[in-house]
């Protein structure tokens, strides 16, 4: 046996005995590895499955309970059917809101209260309602205050599929007040299923399970939702159906099989049914009653084992062919060099011609000769970069000789004044023909000199300075003073620091900024000048200003004096009718008694005279009476508004009491006015400024009077007064008259502004409510009128007004 035989020998030995084992290896570690990447994939499928539906969930109830905090919801819930009927656009809109951020999925929104009785819903129209049914989500969300869902359920005519969100509605103390309930199609899970890209191309399926194993969600069979169920009998099915959570007329969907117990994570399971075996994973879905079902048949299970064992059998088959063609080709490239070698050390000393060196042999044999052709090469290769460096060399010399030319070029031939100095000597290189234009002839001696010895010079800028600058701080931008031919002048000298080589030099340039320097003089002394001005100026506007709001100040105590004078008017003039009655009466009474008297001297006097007199006494005695008890209460109620009124103290009392004394001294006035005054008032304890209540009401009731109802003699202003939660009280004035228009409306506080200018308006009326209200009580005003619908003045304030109240 030659050399080459023996080598393929050992080739095929070395290479086919390890590879046969290797691949029995292969296989057996393969239908392990295979059998745990299937299980890995169902479980991973099952998880991410599970995760993506637990946060379809997690992410409606955060929305839910976001919503829920809205202050509609708790003004509704709070309040009684009457002011539920006035909330009912607003909460409908709101619930609209609540459904329309997910319009595909969300069917319907809806507001139950703490009876369960639905008192809003999206898919009703306002008056309609419904009862909800028992359902765990109402019960949970009422009962333990947190999120819960229900379902999937199904309901109407074409049996839509559901899933219920409830959320609890808490006031501020943290009560439940009532439900948010969310209804959203179960094709939202459905759509969650279809995304993850399971279907049966790829061998395995998933399903989404009920408690009651009723499929909520299917990859591949989607008309199986509510109407297929695993395990269970026809008596549970008709529960369910009953609830309304399983759906059809006996046609259920049987599936077999049972399902292993569901941990933290997926578990693994086999499960035998009627067709053969599935391998299944099954998840549950956390914080919620549903289960999440892979599974694939044990066919397609194991079709990836069988297709590797096919696939490394028929690698096998080629490797081995493979190899024992490599064999022979690598044994003739081992044998062959051996052989051309021995030849050529025959050849060596025969012939005189060299050898050509076997290269491409392999082994030291090859080794040695490319190591000899590689140093000829490199040799050669030394000579060719030696003879470029020179090359670049001298291209290098002439390139920094043009260069130099060109600096030397520019620097002398630059139209600014340049100088050229050393940083270490402070020695005057050189200069341009413009810097002794610039500085004059003396200027061309410099070369070679110090700058230390131009220090005396005015005509220069201080050089030697400005190079210790530039030592520490880097480049030099300063204006410096210079004399030129004897007249001060200023020179902007810039100084930049640079190397040439191993040389340390600094390069000036000089620009005359003499007048550009004295044009920013004169304007910093414009500037310091126009300071002063506009501090007189502000000082005098500041004067007229404090005038002003003097007069402002003033123009408001007249119009609270004027309307107390109006006040003292209205009640002299209503005084007037009791008191005059009482002496018309008085004056009857000693007409009668001197009538009496002389009967009574003359002999005259009758028992029936007697009689006549007593009755008259009787009749003027209670006439006398109520006419005195009207002036009385009159005088009552303006003593105690008008103490009020100049007092301004603070003082308990009852807000109801206050407005009916206002009224009272209001009623004088507005006898003849178009409108009548009627009153709805609670009791409202009250710590705070009766006085500046009084002037609110007043000016409240007599702008109405003014604007409200020009043109008519039928007006009505409605006073109305409540104690509202959280310690405040509530004050209405509101009238049916002519309302205002936007510009109106949004203009009414403003101080001087009236609609009725130089026809009995002042302007400042609603400005004493405002500030009133705002400053004095602590309280807010609003104000809500459209043209042809009344005005509504609403004022909310402490019952205990704050201690820092103007």
């Amino acid at each position: 046996m030659n050399i080459r035989g023996r080598i393929l020998l050992v080739l095929v030995a070395a290479t086919l005995v390890p590879l046969y084992l290797v691949g029995w290896l292969t296989l057996s570690a393969n239908a392990r590895s295979s059998a745990d990447r299937e299980d890995t994939l169902l479980r991973v499928r099952a998880d991410e499955l599970s995760n993506d539906i637990d946060g379809f969930v997690r992410a409606t109830q955060e929305a839910l309970r976001a919503d829920s905090g809205q202050p509609i919801f708790v003004r509704y819930l709070s309040s009684d059917a009457d002011a539920r009927r006035k909330l009912d656009s607003e909460v409908r809109s709101a619930l609209r809101s609540v459904a329309v951020k997910d319009p595909i999925h969300v069917m319907s929104a809806a507001l139950i209260d703490g009876a369960a009785r639905v008192l809003a819903d999206t898919r009703f129209l306002p008056g309609q309602s419904e009862q909800e049914r028992s359902s765990p989500c109402v019960a949970d969300a009422l009962t333990q205050g947190v999120s819960a869902l229900d379902g999937p359920r199904a309901e109407g005519p074409a049996d839509s599929a559901f899933i219920l969100f409830c959320h609890p509605v808490r006031d501020s103390r943290g009560h439940i007040l009532g439900i948010l309930r969310l209804r959203v199609s179960a094709a939202r899970l459905q759509a969650i299923v279809w995304r993850q890209g399971l279907n049966e191309a790829s061998g395995r399926y998933v399903m989404v399970l009920t408690p009651d194993g009723v499929v909520a969600a299917h990859s591949t069979r989607p008309e199986w939702l509510l109407r297929a169920r695993l395990g269970g009998d026809e008596k549970s099915d008709a529960v369910l159906r009953r609830e309304h959570r399983l759906v059809g007329k006996g046609e259920t969907e049987r599936l077999n099989g049972v399902l292993p117990a569901v941990q933290r994570t997926s578990v693994l399971a086999w499960v035998t049914v009627s067709d053969g075996r599935l391998r299944m994973a099954v998840a549950q879905v956390r914080d919620t009653p549903w289960r999440v079902v892979v599974f694939t048949p044990e066919a397609a299970w194991r079709a990836g084992f069988d297709a590797e064992l096919r696939t490394i059998l028929l690698l096998g088959g080629i490797t081995t062919l493979l190899l024992l063609v490599a064999s022979w080709w690598v044994a003739g490239r081992i044998s062959g060099p051996i052989v051309r070698l021995t030849e050529v050390a025959d050849r060596i000393g025969r012939d005189a011609a060299q050898p050509e060196l076997p290269v491409d042999a392999d082994g030291e044999v090859g080794r040695l000769a490319r190591a000899l052709q590689s140093m000829m090469r490199r040799l050669d290769e030394a000579r060719a970069t030696l003879a470029q460096q020179v090359e670049e060399q001298r291209a290098t010399a002439l390139r920094l000789q043009i260069s130099e030319s060109r600096l030397t070029a520019l620097f002398n031939l630059s139209p600014l004044p340049l100088l050229l100095s050393d940083r270490e000597s402070g020695e005057v290189m050189d200069v341009n023909a413009a810097f002794v234009t610039q500085f004059g002839a003396v200027a061309a001696s410099l070369a070679g000199a110090s700058l230390a010895s131009l220090s005396g010079d005015a005509r220069f800028p201080s050089f030697y300075t400005l190079a210790r600058q530039l030592q520490l701080q880097g480049d030099v931008d300063q204006v410096v003073p210079v004399r030129h031919d004897g007249e001060a002048s200023f020179m902007r000298t810039f100084g930049r620091a640079f190397e040439a080589g191993a040389r340390k030099l600094a390069i000036w340039t000089c620009v005359d900024v003499t007048e550009t320097e004295n044009a920013r003089r004169a304007l910093e002394e414009l500037n310091a000048s126009l300071e002063g001005r506009v501090e007189q100026r502000t000082n005098a506007l500041r004067e007229t200003l404090q005038h002003l709001q003097l007069a402002q100040d003033e123009l408001v105590r007249s119009e609270k004096l004027a309307a107390l004078g109006s006040l003292v008017a209205g009640v002299a003039h209503e005084l007037n009718t009791p008191l005059g009655n009482s002496v018309t009466v008085a004056s009857t009474i000693g007409e009668l008694t001197s009538r009496l008297a002389e009967d009574l001297a003359g002999g005259r006097l009758r028992r029936s005279q007697l009689d006549e007199f007593v009755v008259a006494m009787q009749s003027a005695a209670d006439l006398i009476t109520r006419n005195l008890a009207r002036a009385r209460t009159l005088v009552t109620s303006f003593k105690q508004v008008s103490v009020d009124r100049v007092s301004e103290g603070r003082r308990r009392f009852d807000l109801a009491e206050v407005i009916n004394e206002v009224a009272a001294t209001l009623a004088p006035g507005l006898k003849g006015q178009p409108g009548r005054l009627d009153l709805d008032l609670a009791p409202v304890e009250m710590d705070s400024f009766p006085g500046a209540i009084g002037q609110i009401i007043t000016n409240l009731v007599n702008n109405a009077m003014l604007h409200a109802f020009e043109g008519r003699d039928d007006g009505l202003v409605v006073l109305s007064c409540r104690h509202l939660p959280d310690g405040f009280a509530e004050l209405v004035c509101r009238d049916d008259g002519s309302g205002m228009d936007a510009e109106t409306l949004r203009r009414i506080f403003d101080p001087f502004f009236t609609t009725k200018f130089g026809r009995g308006g002042s302007g400042l009326g609603m400005h004493i409510v405002y500030n009133l209200v705002t400053r004095g009580l602590g309280g807010t005003i609003e104000v809500a009128s459209q043209p042809g619908s009344g005005a509504r003045f609403r004022i909310v304030m402490p019952c205990v007004a704050p201690a820092h109240a103007d």
